[in-house]
């Protein structure tokens, strides 16, 4: 017999060489699914060998395709890894659900995102919660640093996440989930932000950046924009935020060195925004005469 305390030991141990986000996209998947499907049951292999209890427990936690392919890609990696497991449970089930899931990944239309500038998004937070509120900071700050973070427990004292108020610089010694550069990244800060940020700790001491009230912290920030009558995730403020400024190439690689990810990723994200732009093929003989046109037409307009 294997108890879920068996697997939460297994992961545990399997998790002293891998990286942060192991826990995240192959222990928790399967330990949330095991919960669910173990139920008074000691046994995680009789909950393994019946398959479309588990499809049905993973499909009733999500609609979308990819958070499906990753709890089936994770039991998928459990069956393989955990000594003879693979051959006690239906493996050939849980691949077939998980190739499935994987080709309706692969054949979804790409999410857009509706071009909103964020210094509109920054004014409508402001007017809802206030200048001086943290969610205001947050938005204020995100602006800046769009990486992909939960930015929770930034501190101001050396640590994983924190902010030497003295520098004016921040430092993460963990910033990207699929970078594999080590090296702590530094970033120097506005003025105009750092003098919010110390205002904003004068007016409410705190021994972190940011506290948010939900503990969720992607939640807490789709709330922000919720509340500020936005329909938007905090992805989607990222994806906004990788079309702003950047015009030259130059730009372009600027802010993909802020956001964390490739220049190659950055273009993904731009091409996700809803634009007002119309494109047509024009014969190439008057394409310089076309060009002229438009330019006059957009001085003038």
């Amino acid at each position: 017999m294997i108890s879920q305390l068996d697997i939460e030991k297994f992961y545990s141990e399997k998790s002293q060489d891998k990286p942060k986000t192991f826990f995240q996209n192959y222990a928790d998947p399967v330990i949330r699914t095991l919960k669910s499907c173990l139920g008074t049951k000691k046994d995680v292999i009789k909950c393994l060998k019946n398959p479309e209890v588990v499809f049905k427990d993973i499909y009733a936690r999500s609609e979308n395709v990819n958070t499906r392919k990753v709890y089936l890609q994770a039991i998928l990696w459990l069956i393989d890894n955990y000594p003879e497991m693979k051959t006690k449970v239906p493996r050939e089930k849980y691949f077939d659900e998980w190739s499935k899931a994987k080709l309706l990944t692969a054949e979804a239309e790409p999410k857009t995102y509706e071009m909103i500038p964020s210094v509109d998004i920054q004014k409508a937070v402001d007017e809802k919660f206030g200048e001086d509120s943290q969610e205001s900071l947050f938005l204020s700050f995100f602006r800046e640093i769009p990486m992909r973070l939960d930015y929770q427990n930034i501190m101001f004292e050396p640590g994983e996440k924190f902010l030497d108020l003295q520098k004016g610089e921040i430092t993460f010694t963990t910033w990207s989930k699929t970078s594999k550069n080590k090296e702590p990244k530094i970033i120097k800060l506005s003025t105009g932000l750092l003098k919010k940020i110390n205002e904003s700790l004068k007016n409410d001491p705190r021994d972190q950046l940011f506290v948010f009230s939900n503990s969720n912290p992607t939640k807490a920030v789709g709330n922000i924009l919720k509340g500020a009558g936005f329909q938007m995730t905090m992805n989607g403020l990222r994806h906004i935020l990788a079309n702003e400024d950047v015009e030259t190439t130059d730009q372009k690689v600027e802010k993909a060195n802020i956001m964390g990810h490739s220049p190659a990723t950055g273009s993904k994200y731009r091409k996700q925004i809803k634009n007002d732009n119309t494109t047509f093929e024009v014969p190439s003989e008057h394409a310089d005469a076309i060009e002229k046109i438009i330019k006059e037409y957009l001085s003038n307009n």
